[in-house]
């Protein structure tokens, strides 16, 4: 029991959207939102596109951060995520370092 249990909660899901990032996916709807990740919200990826290189980025409501590793990657931003539900909590951390 254990093992299954260490492997989901250490599935992690490639996305290439303007590069390769990785997010744990521990479940359905972490999955969905990793593999939907390009096309959920257009019009957030376009904004963050336009930040400038090196910017400080605030992901306030950053659930399990997302948005938060696209701005680190594509901007090369320093990013701070915040995120108030504890359900979401671990895997912000997970992902974000």
């Amino acid at each position: 029991m254990e093992v299954v249990i260490h492997n989901l909660m250490n599935h992690v899901i490639e996305v290439d959207h303007k590069g390769k990032m990785f997010f744990t996916a521990p479940n359905y709807l972490n999955r969905f939102r990793a593999m939907t990740f390009s096309i959920k919200e257009p019009d957030t990826l376009e904004w963050i596109d336009q930040i400038a290189e090196n910017a400080v980025f605030w992901d306030i409501g950053a659930n399990v951060g997302l948005y938060s590793i696209y701005a680190a990657k594509q901007k090369n931003a320093k990013v701070f995520s915040f995120e108030p539900s504890v359900f979401n909590l671990e895997l912000l951390a997970r992902n974000t370092f």
